[in-house]
């Protein structure tokens, strides 16, 4: 069987590190595609999904990432099952991260190692940085 997601977007808000019973670093956040849209009213569809990555995946987002970072993610498709504040059961699907590579600037609050600003986001999969220079949506 084959389950693999690959999707270029956005992040929707700052990912936070958390970490788990088990010492495990864990991060979930929502990523926004935009779907091509309807050119005469100049507005695009957009899609918001679920992800989560582990540790050392984990990590590299909230070091080099923030709100309107722009991605790409590699992983899989996985329904998740939790319990609403009301006693619901809900399911949830999500993508859970296997790689991440970051195509837009990094955070500017992070000067790299050794202070070096030019130090871009090394580490999960490169990073290379992007002349673009397009307002976000966000």
């Amino acid at each position: 069987m084959l389950n693999t997601v690959i999707i270029q977007a956005r992040l929707g808000h700052t990912p936070e590190l958390k970490q788990t019973n088990k010492g495990q670093f864990v991060t979930t956040f929502s990523v926004c595609c935009e779907r091509d849209g309807n050119r005469a009213v100049m507005q695009k569809p957009q899609d918001w999904f679920s992800v989560v990555c582990y540790d050392k995946l984990a990590e590299n987002l909230v070091r080099y990432c923030d709100k309107g970072s722009e991605v790409i993610i590699t992983g899989r498709l996985q329904e998740r099952g939790y319990t609403d504040i009301y006693g619901n059961d809900k399911k949830l699907i999500e993508i859970n991260a296997r790689a991440i590579q970051f195509i837009g600037e990094k955070k500017r609050k992070d000067q790299g190692k050794d202070g070096d600003p030019d130090a871009r986001g090394r580490g999960v999969q490169g990073f290379e940085a992007s002349d673009d220079e397009s307002e976000l949506p966000f």
